[in-house]
């Protein structure tokens, strides 16, 4: 979904097409794992709203979890910073203290994550910039957005990252562990 906020009638038109590609997956007995993008501009709500129509084979993350299916896959679903910056406590920091609290709770996640994991191989599902990344880190650096850091994707003891949030596919240089971008479906 490319923005959180739309109309009804474009709302269903996007829920719609989503439904169809994951009925087919579900239809041909292909096991699907989604997870949320970037709360700012893709809609939870949808994704909730799917969820709601159980359709087999198909699990949907909006929150950190962890699904097992011969394999783990750690999920973790886009970051709203917004929603950690606008809270009282941390109102005095400043955007670069910010970005690294939220940079570190997003280790501490995926470590959660990963200690979570069952089964052999384990990867890391999520929705976040790894650093390496082709998109010009210092240019997300100025944007404070937070970061997955190789210490936390190699630390956890993935086998392998597949990631989303940056529309170029890519495999991430630099990483241990095989990590690599979709791509934007655009």
């Amino acid at each position: 979904f490319k923005d959180a906020r739309v109309f009804l009638d474009r709302a269903s038109v996007e829920i719609a097409a989503a439904v169809r590609w994951l009925r087919q997956f579900s239809e041909a007995k292909i096991p699907v794992v989604v997870i949320s993008g970037t709360p700012s501009h893709d809609a939870v709500a949808a994704y909730e709203l799917i969820k709601e129509m159980r359709i087999s084979g198909v699990e949907i993350f909006t929150t950190p979890g962890v699904f097992e299916y011969g394999c783990s896959i750690a999920c973790l679903p886009g970051i709203n910073r917004s929603t950690m910056a606008s809270k009282e406590e941390y109102s005095k920091l400043s955007a670069h203290e910010l970005n690294q609290l939220i940079t570190d709770r997003v280790t501490q996640a995926v470590m959660g994550l990963a200690a979570q994991c069952k089964c052999q191989p384990r990867i890391l599902l999520s929705h976040i910039t790894c650093a390496g990344a082709d998109k010009g880190f210092e240019d997300l650096l100025q944007q404070q957005e937070p970061i997955l850091t190789k210490e936390a994707i190699e630390g956890a003891g993935f086998d392998l990252g597949c990631l989303g949030h940056i529309h170029k596919p890519q495999q991430v240089e630099g990483l241990m562990v095989p990590t690599f971008y979709c791509g934007s479906p655009e």
